[in-house]
């Protein structure tokens, strides 16, 4: 299920015109400058930092750990990890958000961990 989500987000060349902002916020942060004084300092600095670090790698990374982590939060609430995760998996419009250096996948990265802590705390 990994190697089949892997291989349908792994985009080579194309890019968006978000895009090219998110990555260059990402790459002024890692080089020093503050999140406020970035080319968009409206947008959560965490994604940005994270995407500067490796622009098509990180959203796949993210999606991947989206699809392990729903799996296991249906887990919690009775459901089938293995329905759950190739439910998310198989989203088209989840892989093609895993696939471009957006802030979408990281939303649903946190959003999903959010759920998941709280689940695991009570």
């Amino acid at each position: 299920m990994v190697l089949l989500f892997f291989t349908s987000s792994y985009s080579g060349g194309f890019k968006f015109l978000d895009e090219e902002v998110y990555i260059r916020a990402g790459a002024q942060q890692l080089s020093g400058v503050p999140p406020a004084l970035t080319i968009n300092p409206e947008h959560p600095p965490l994604a940005k930092y994270i995407i500067g670090i490796e622009p098509r790698l990180a959203p796949l990374f993210a999606g991947i750990a989206v699809v392990f982590l729903a799996g296991w939060l249906g887990r919690l609430l009775g459901r089938s990890f293995w329905l759950v995760a190739f439910s998310v998996a198989s989203d088209i419009v989840f892989t093609a958000t895993s696939r471009i250096a957006m802030l979408d996948v990281f939303v649903a990265l946190f959003s999903v961990s959010a759920v998941l802590s709280y689940l695991l705390g009570r």
